[in-house]
């Protein structure tokens, strides 16, 4: 696929994410003004962090950096902020309405913007997925795919559990650092590490081929049809 076709393919691709996107601020919107609580504003904090990597993406596949430092440095601050996407989805845990909502709307609301995340991330991730593979194989492009999504399981679990962020890698490297090799120095020690990590690759490689599959059937039925 030409870089322009991806990139306008992509383009369009992101704001038809716009309805529910909007559909989930306006929940949170009316869960605030019906209950006068703020328990579940942090969710747009989450959701623009969602939204860093697919701007990151967008960019990179209509500048397409000459320059190799510029190219590595944008898709690793990329891979920094992808796990925010689907982090969206630990979200349930919070779960539990004491101040008169229903606990079905709260799951609806939650739902919503986990799915949101969820198309965010994805998008982005098979947007590079199409981009790289004429320029590392086919082959090599689902293992980066693979990689990435593994990664971001792991990074899931650092902020679930251990509360680092994106930007900590910046602002405590060392400490980031102990906790990260530690899990793998003593696995034996840090059982929920790898079940959390591995809970969340399935879930999201699943996603993931169940989207790409649907996209290469359904271009496949509708080039006979232009």
């Amino acid at each position: 696929m030409k870089k322009t076709a991806l990139y306008t393919l992509y383009r369009d691709g992101l704001l038809a994410l716009a309805p529910i996107v909007t559909c989930s601020i306006l929940l949170l919107t009316v869960r605030v003004i019906v209950t006068g609580e703020l328990r579940y504003v942090f969710l747009l904090w989450n959701l623009f962090l969602a939204i860093i990597p697919a701007v990151i993406v967008l960019r990179v596949i209509k500048n397409e950096p000459r320059k190799r430092f510029s190219l590595m440095a944008q898709l690793l601050a990329w891979l920094l902020f992808l796990p925010n996407t689907f982090y969206l989805l630990t979200d349930f845990i919070h779960l539990d309405s004491p101040d008169g909502v229903t606990k079905l709307f709260d799951a609806v609301l939650l739902f919503s913007f986990t799915i949101s995340g969820f198309m965010l991330g994805i998008g982005s991730l098979m947007a590079l997925h199409i981009w790289l593979a004429p320029k590392i194989s086919a082959k090599n492009a689902w293992y980066f795919v693979s990689s990435v999504i593994g990664a971001s399981s792991f990074a899931i679990y650092l902020g679930r559990y251990l509360r680092w962020n994106s930007w900590d890698i910046a602002m405590n490297p060392l400490g980031l650092l102990f906790d990260v090799s530690d899990r793998f120095i003593n696995p034996s020690a840090h059982p929920r590490t790898f079940t959390t990590t591995f809970l969340f690759f399935v879930i999201i490689f699943a996603v993931y081929m169940t989207l790409y599959s649907f996209g290469m059937v359904l271009r496949k039925r509708l080039k006979p049809l232009r």
